[in-house]
């Protein structure tokens, strides 16, 4: 009965038409060993169909809200009758929806759905690696004695919103313990981007003192921004703990949590500055390596609820090189998107 009360609860709370009352339903409900026979309406009967019993409740707790969803694109419910059948069975880890309706037999093979994985869900003890691509996308700044530079009023003070941090990059996820445990290892390309608060910020290398110069350009009359952008490729590794039911929006289970860490490898750097002279935008670049630092390392965590990730990074080295220009420790923070 707990398989029934189950998907009655979900049949009544789902998108699709079929809505009846609880009570109604429940007279006449059939439940065998491993199938479930609902009739609706004396109109349209559903019949879900599985191997075993253990199969048909996973499917129930985790697939069933999906499936009904499509359940439009084989029932056409302005001309049903009391000779309508769906069935829902399992068909190579994949689920098959048939139904016949004005003398019509209708078949949809949902491949193009990745659904839970039985296999995996029934066998705690295997071990599964799937490719995954993941994109990080959230807002650069960068701590000089554990503060923000904006607490001094430094000039390479940062505009946090407009220096983006974005990472695209692909893995392998070795996934153990039933899901419950992950190791990710992958490798991405980044650009971290520093949009300095004062638009006519100038920093260049003063080669008579050998360091690095931060000033504002007195001769930009219309000043629109100034930056700077570096770009690095990248090695992740990350072990991630997660619990709780299989969520089907995220591909996982409902809350993950994992700390990692990278080393990536600078490739290119350079300042833009940006001001508009009678209405034109005047673009002036600067490719140099502006004493950074061409190795980096730190720390990166990710905390998933449902389908939302969100991730932190942290760099343990700084940005330039010792007692060349500030002391600066990059940090981002933003949205995850692994998939």
């Amino acid at each position: 009965m707990k398989a029934l009360n189950i998907i009655l609860i979900t049949l009544c709370t789902s998108t699709i038409v079929f809505a009846q009352n609880t009570n109604d339903m429940l007279a006449n409900n059939t439940m065998l060993d491993d199938t479930i026979i609902i009739q609706i309406n004396d109109d349209v009967k559903i019949t879900i169909d599985f191997n075993d019993v253990e199969e048909l409740q996973d499917f129930i707790d985790y697939e069933l809200n999906s499936v009904l969803e499509d359940l439009n694109d084989v029932v056409d419910m302005e001309s049903v009758d009391s000779s309508t059948t769906v069935k829902i069975k399992k068909l190579n880890n994949k689920v098959q929806i048939t139904s016949s309706q004005n003398d019509k037999q209708t078949v949809v093979n949902i491949n193009n759905k990745d659904y839970y994985n039985f296999d995996r869900a029934n066998n705690s003890s295997s071990s599964i690696i799937e490719p995954v691509i993941y994109l990080d996308w959230g807002m650069n700044n960068y701590l000089t004695n554990g503060k923000f530079p904006g607490a001094t009023g430094a000039q390479y003070t940062v505009k946090p919103w407009g220096s983006w941090n974005v990472d695209l990059g692909g893995a392998a996820k070795l996934n153990l313990l039933n899901n419950h445990f992950s190791l990710l290892m992958g490798a991405d390309f980044s650009w971290y981007n520093f949009k300095f608060q004062d638009r006519t910020t100038l920093m260049y290398r003063d080669n008579s003192i050998n360091d690095l110069v931060f000033t504002n350009d007195t001769s930009i009359n219309s000043p629109v921004r100034s930056k700077l952008t570096v770009n690095y490729v990248n090695a992740l590794i990350m072990p991630m703990v997660k619990f709780g039911d299989y969520c089907y929006d995220a591909g996982d289970r409902m809350f993950r949590i994992g700390i990692g860490a990278y080393a990536g490898y600078r490739i290119n750097s350079y300042t833009k500055i940006v001001d508009r002279d009678d209405g034109s935008k005047n673009k002036v670049k600067d490719h140099d390596n502006f004493y950074l630092n061409d190795f980096r390392y730190g720390v990166k965590i990710v905390l998933g609820v449902g389908a939302v990730n969100v991730f932190g990074m942290y760099d343990i080295n700084t940005l330039y090189s010792e007692n060349k220009g500030p002391k600066l420790n990059p940090i981002s923070f933003g949205l995850n998107i692994t998939i």
